[in-house]
């Protein structure tokens, strides 16, 4: 059976096992993952559409928008907003790309055909940091709406965790 690699993380089905890539080690709640990998399994067929969607234009997306926002949104701009830096190479290490739809705007991808996007406006002088998650208008195809809230917070940990990580030689 194959292996499956998503957001530094390997699912080793023969094995029975999930590898935290950035720890080296298995992951620590594999239950999560398994949760949302059974969703996955359980998409139908679709391919991204291209066009970009804000949470709660998902099926019941406005009802879960609170905690999207606090445990997606707020926490994005409160990591990042000082160091948009620290972002792009947290993307970068995820293999994940610039955009050009604002100056600190990039694809995250976390499971193959749902790519996030992630905006950061960082704070100056004037304005506190912002920020936004994205996804394509298919990733409802992929994953029911509050799975969806998962993953956006799982990709924010993981490109918080990659910031934390020692640099490498």
């Amino acid at each position: 059976m194959g292996r499956i690699r998503f957001l530094k993380y390997e699912v080793r089905p023969d094995e029975r096992e999930i590898i935290d890539e950035l720890k080296g080690a298995p992951a620590s709640h594999p239950e999560h993952l398994l949760a949302l990998l059974y969703h996955y399994s359980e998409a139908q067929e679709a391919q991204p559409k291209g066009k970009l969607v804000a949470f709660r234009e998902f099926s019941g997306g406005s009802a879960y928008q609170p905690a999207f926002k606090r445990r997606v949104i707020d926490r994005a701009a409160e990591k990042f907003g000082r160091d948009p830096s620290s972002l792009r190479t947290a993307v970068k290490s995820l293999g994940g790309e610039e955009l050009s739809l604002s100056d600190h705007s990039y694809s995250v991808p976390s499971f193959p055909l749902v790519p996030l996007t992630v905006m950061l406006w960082p704070e100056d002088e004037e304005f506190s940091a912002s920020a936004n998650v994205l996804f394509d208008s298919s990733a409802e195809s992929f994953l029911p709406t509050e799975p969806l809230l998962i993953l956006a917070e799982l990709v924010l940990i993981r490109l918080e965790r990659v910031v934390q990580l020692p640099v490498k030689d």
